[in-house]
């Protein structure tokens, strides 16, 4: 074998390899799944990202939809952002998408800087589940940055 085809097939292994670790992590990571359940801190039902919390209050079925508000807190971090698609509603059967219903008591909003040491909300969150299993839960998956793509979120159960 020649220099040139070693040289070739080594450099092909050291970019195929780092490519092939990084996808059998993230199936490893798919396999063990799940989000991370939220507990340590108060009140409850919320979740605390490292500094980054989220407070659920006014949890409500009416009209077909699950109501909720979300309040956020950033202590000790960096700004951080809030949005309503950091959130979904796992009903049982399925994962479900927040839903904005002006009419219904539901509007939207965009996403939103909150500063190091400052809160933001109430904010409405509102979804459509299917047949109102419980119990729900409610995940939540902000942006981290980088630590996003190796989590799966918070799981916040909520009192229904």
């Amino acid at each position: 074998m020649s220099m040139r085809r070693i040289a070739l097939l080594g450099a092909a292994g050291l970019v195929l390899l780092p490519i092939g670790a990084g996808l059998g992590f993230l199936e490893l990571r798919a396999q063990v799944g799940g989000a991370t359940p939220a507990t340590g801190c108060a009140p409850t039902p919320c979740a605390d990202a490292g500094g980054y919390l989220v407070e659920v209050s006014g949890v409500t079925v009416q009209d077909g939809l699950v109501k909720m508000q979300v309040t956020f807190e950033v202590r000790g971090r960096q700004s951080m952002h809030a949005e309503p698609d950091d959130f979904r509603l796992k009903d049982g059967r399925q994962t479900l998408r927040s839903v904005s219903d002006p009419a219904s008591g539901c509007p939207g909003w965009t996403r939103t800087s909150i500063p190091d040491g400052t809160s933001l909300g109430p904010k409405p969150l509102c979804f459509r589940p299917a047949g109102g299993a419980s119990p729900l839960v409610l995940n939540w998956n902000p942006d981290l940055g980088l630590a996003e793509y190796f989590s799966s979120g918070y799981d916040i159960k909520l009192g229904l």
